[in-house]
């Protein structure tokens, strides 16, 4: 039964901007659904559509913390978007306005759309990369928002509605349904399954992750749950944000920072891994989590990091460009077969290059490594 349906109107005015709001807070409660009507977005409160509204935890910066707080959306420091006015080094979702006062007033036609807004009023000032899927033109034709991976670049500094619509494109996704068999023998307790599912989920949910988990053991799927539905639960949504904050991070570690039993963290990272948030492998005998899409060679680099020698060391290069083991040992006042074994660990990492120079090896960082280290 449809619960709630708000038509989005194009023109910037009191009720659109109170629709934003509401839909923004309905998120965090409801099971929110969006569908196009003759272009225009059209919102459902627990009425399946084709695409879902995901709730977001924000962190932003100056005066716009303020505007993202107003749109309804929940400001935390363990969050899934950030909004700031500065380019962030992050694997996380970012919205990023530059910085500057010069520009001048202008039109923007937005290309990725979700809120069908348009056109909208801007304060321009065009500081974008060079490439990337293109999200927003300026009224003469020229980009105004790029999206370069995970970050979209805005050129210009934005107003209550267009930052909504920026927001949006990062939280608005297709719908997949929770759970799917794909095997004849399965159907019906496919079947059977997923209409117990339909009646308990919104007061059992914990309690069906851990039947799921099971299934997946069972019948040897991975994916089965959504991954948004799995992060409803506090503890485990704190947990893979902390993984997110500290790729590599083994379990006993977790355990301190949350202060529960190593049961209790141990069964959260099984259902993060089986809903492919997060990955697990083991790094010098001891098994580490990082989320889904890092690369098991830059964990490796952040944990080698993480030794102060090793740290240190990596400073000095970045500072002199290059030297060999002696003067490193001798301007770091480290003992010699203590840089010796770190530049060893440093160099297996992939983070230090070593080269003859005449009669002894120098060693200087590797420029691809920079990205990981430059902090």
């Amino acid at each position: 039964m449809r619960v709630l349906s708000l038509l989005l109107i194009l023109l910037v005015s009191p009720v659109f901007n109170d629709t934003i709001e509401n839909i923004t807070k309905l998120t965090y409660e409801n099971d929110v659904y969006i569908a196009y009507e003759n272009g225009t977005p059209v919102f459902y409160v627990n009425e399946t559509k084709k695409f879902k509204v995901h709730p977001v935890y924000v962190y932003a910066t100056g005066d716009l913390a303020e505007m993202v707080k107003k749109l309804g959306f929940r400001l935390s420091e363990r969050f899934d978007l950030i909004v700031t006015y500065g380019d962030v080094d992050t694997d996380k979702m970012a919205v990023i306005f530059p910085n500057g006062s010069e520009g001048y007033n202008t039109t923007i036609t937005w290309i990725k759309d979700p809120l069908c807004l348009k056109r909208s009023e801007v304060f321009a000032v065009k500081k974008l990369p060079e490439k990337g899927e293109i999200v927003a033109r300026y009224e003469d034709g020229s980009v105004a928002a790029v999206k370069v991976g995970n970050k979209i670049y805005a050129g210009f500094k934005p107003n209550k509605e267009v930052l909504a619509n920026l927001i949006y494109i990062h939280i608005v996704r297709e719908e997949i349904p929770p759970i799917v068999y794909a095997t004849v023998a399965t159907a019906s307790a496919a079947t059977a399954g997923y209409a117990v599912y339909n009646l308990l989920k919104k007061f059992y949910k914990d309690a069906l992750l851990a039947i799921h988990s099971a299934v997946i053991g069972i019948l040897g799927y991975l994916n089965l749950f959504d991954k948004d539905e799995v992060l409803e639960n506090d503890l485990r949504r704190e947990i893979y944000n902390y993984i997110l904050d500290n790729p590599g991070v083994h379990l006993r570690e977790i355990q301190r920072e949350f202060e529960v039993s190593l049961s209790t963290v141990t069964w959260h990272l099984r259902i993060l891994e089986k809903a492919g948030l997060i990955r697990s492998s083991k790094v010098r005998n001891r098994l580490v989590y990082y989320p889904t899409g890092f690369r098991l060679d830059d964990v490796i680099m952040m944990l080698t990091l993480k030794n102060e020698v090793a740290e240190r060391i990596v400073n000095y290069l970045a500072r002199v460009g290059k030297s060999h083991l002696r003067k490193i040992a001798n301007d770091l006042e480290i003992s010699v077969e203590t840089v010796r074994y770190n530049l060893r660990k440093l160099e297996r990492a992939g983070i230090v290059l070593s080269e003859e120079e005449g009669n002894r090896i120098v060693y200087r960082l590797n420029p691809s490594a920079l990205f990981v280290v430059k902090k």
